[in-house]
């Protein structure tokens, strides 16, 4: 969105700014050491990066899109049309943390993102019976699965 916002679409200065000066979430390290299976940083994209760790440990991914958080500019700028949805959760360089953590440490890995004062969302889950992408939601929203984020290669 902040690229998007440079490129000429519109102000949204702190989309322009989390852009331009990202905040790595570093300070998780220990926690995710601690209590995840398996981590990324969302830089290709939420949907993107969700299936780099579904992919390598041969899981499927199911992520409710009603559970996601938007910043109040990326939802006006939703809701005005200014970009689509499936723009925001395919796009990347936003430097928020994916992660894999089995539902025995998902507690204490809230409680300790939250002491830290991260908000961390639970928006799906990794599941072993069926391969691929399944996104939840109330809407209509059509993802072309080859399009889910940045492509590297």
């Amino acid at each position: 969105m902040g690229l998007k916002s440079l490129q000429g679409d519109g102000g949204y200065s702190g989309a322009v700014e989390r852009y331009r000066i990202p905040q790595p979430r570093n300070v998780a390290a220990k926690l995710v050491r601690e209590y995840a299976n398996a981590a990324i940083d969302i830089s290709d994209g939420l949907l993107s990066d969700i299936m780099h760790i579904a992919d390598s440990s041969g899981l499927g991914a199911e992520i409710d899109l009603e559970r996601i958080v938007f910043s109040d500019e990326v939802r006006t700028a939703i809701d005005d049309g200014v970009v689509e949805l499936a723009d925001v959760i395919s796009g990347g360089d936003d430097y928020e943390l994916a992660m894999a953590v089995p539902p025995n440490n998902l507690e204490d890995m809230i409680v300790g993102l939250e002491k830290l004062e991260l908000n961390p969302l639970v928006i799906g889950k990794f599941k072993s019976e069926g391969l691929g992408l399944e996104l939840l939601n109330k809407g209509s929203i059509q993802i072309d699965d080859k399009n889910l984020g940045w492509k590297h290669f």
